[in-house]
């Protein structure tokens, strides 16, 4: 896994935690390692399988937009 970019978004003043926004490549066996302390949109691509995941900070998880959703439909 590699950082492509990385920018600091936000620095919380009471305790100095960093809000990350980066760009990752790597492949979909790293997926389960990706980091959870960054901001909304923060991207993870898989190069083995072409896949990009984006980071959605309220649920602190990564989502695949092109996967289908609960009531079958598609996410993108």
């Amino acid at each position: 896994m590699r950082v492509l970019e990385s920018k600091i978004v936000e620095i919380d003043p009471t305790t100095g935690d960093m809000l990350m926004y980066q760009k990752i490549v790597g492949t979909s066996d790293e997926e389960t390692d990706l980091p959870t302390n960054l901001c909304t949109g923060s991207e993870f691509f898989e190069v083995d399988t072409g896949k990009t995941l984006y980071f959605e900070e309220t649920n602190s998880e990564w989502i695949d937009p092109t996967a289908e959703d609960d009531d079958g439909g598609s996410g993108g």
